[in-house]
């Protein structure tokens, strides 16, 4: 069984480090959802781009999952909460990453869960699910700015959490990543929530950020996303 693990870890991480790694998704309906999930997770903990495209296939196998047999999906979606969760005793690499994706690809997960990944981002609102860990943290902004740029609306009661970022002390990254989240949401920001003294002090912020979209990693800066979420809220 081992073994046998060991093996498709390995098939799954070349089909993914592949120059042509998006045409081998397709490879991966070869395999049952519950066959792929392992070796998928041990490729989240990889710090190369190969655990971003790990992302994006977790995405879809558990969409497959669902569309199978909807709680087999819902455990690993809990899984996942489970290893944010500091019992654990884990560091939940790419966790908060895959639950967006996920989120982002299916909508009823969409509707179950994404209270919870916008509840690890502000203390003041979340009952204690903050996540403490700024690179985790930083996680928890990209699968929120995914998931926007498929369902903004779903975000839109969570807004004013994401513009909390924008002043994010600990990671350097974090208001880049914020700023990209509420680019994806215009049109869906409540009236009570102003970003816009946010971005706009961030404009001049030549901050490296390392951002994965459009299934591509790209490197940016915080100023750079800041005015992109300007454009994107002034409607230009």
């Amino acid at each position: 069984m081992e073994k046998d693990f060991r093996r498709l870890k390995t098939k799954v991480q070349a089909l993914l480090a592949a120059d042509e790694w998006e045409a081998n998704l397709d490879a991966f309906e070869a395999y049952t959802p519950r066959q792929l999930i392992g070796p998928l997770f041990s490729t989240l903990l990889r710090m190369d781009e190969v655990r971003w495209r790990a992302v994006t296939a977790l995405g879809l196998t558990v969409d497959r999952m669902f569309q199978n047999k909807a709680e087999d999906a819902r455990i690993v979606m809990r899984r996942l909460m489970w290893n944010l969760n500091e019992e654990s005793g884990n560091i939940a690499w790419g966790a908060p990453e895959s639950m967006g994706e996920i989120m982002a690809v299916n909508a009823t997960m969409a509707q179950e869960y994404s209270s919870i990944l916008v509840s690890y981002m502000d203390d003041s609102i979340t009952c204690g699910n903050f996540i403490d860990h700024p690179p985790l943290r930083r996680g928890v902004y990209w699968g929120l700015g995914r998931l926007a740029q498929e369902r903004p609306a779903i975000l839109t009661k969570g807004a004013s959490a994401v513009c909390v970022g924008l002043e994010d002390c600990e990671d350097e990254q974090i208001p880049g990543l914020a700023a990209w989240v509420l680019s994806s949401m215009a049109g869906h920001l409540p009236g009570d929530v102003d970003p816009l003294p946010g971005l706009e002090a961030l404009q001049d912020n030549e901050t490296d950020v390392e951002l994965y979209r459009g299934r591509r990693m790209e490197t940016t800066t915080v100023g750079a996303l800041a005015k992109e979420a300007l454009a994107a809220l002034s409607g230009s």
